[in-house]
């Protein structure tokens, strides 16, 4: 059955191969940023699994990306930093999950400025198969 493991790793590995434009800092791996580098920190948290009549499971989760740029370089480049990601993360499909809700988050902290992507998540599982939502209609794979 794909679960909440599946979900991350699913959606960290699409962020490996498809991410180039910093580094990442992986949850769990420690990481020193480079001074005057900015770099993402993705994170996929379980929300919840509802038991629908498919028969199958319905797996709630956030993704959350947060954006790390020296704040001596102004909003622009943050800014185009969270287009590319919004546009990665909304438009691609990635392993069954679907992406709803989006909502960005900004803060300065020491020399950085923040901002943290936050992309609701929903993947169905039905037993060793998942359900795919393309163009409004459910693909089991």
């Amino acid at each position: 059955m794909a679960g909440i493991d599946t979900e991350r790793e699913d959606i960290e590995t699409y962020l490996q191969d498809n991410w180039t434009d910093t580094p990442i800092s992986w949850d769990g791996v420690p990481y020193t940023p480079i001074k005057g580098t900015s770099y993402i920190a993705p994170t996929v948290e379980p929300g919840g699994v509802i038991k629908h009549a498919i028969p199958g499971y319905r797996y709630h989760g956030v993704l959350a990306v947060e954006i790390n740029c020296p704040r001596h370089k102004g909003t622009k480049v943050i800014r185009d930093y969270a287009d590319d990601i919004i546009d990665m993360i909304l438009t691609q499909p990635v392993s069954g999950v679907t992406f709803r809700d989006m909502i960005i988050f900004k803060d300065i902290v020491g020399e950085w400025r923040r901002w943290t992507i936050s992309f609701s998540t929903q993947r169905d599982s039905c037993g060793d198969y998942v359900l795919t939502e393309v163009e409004g209609h459910l693909i089991l794979e």
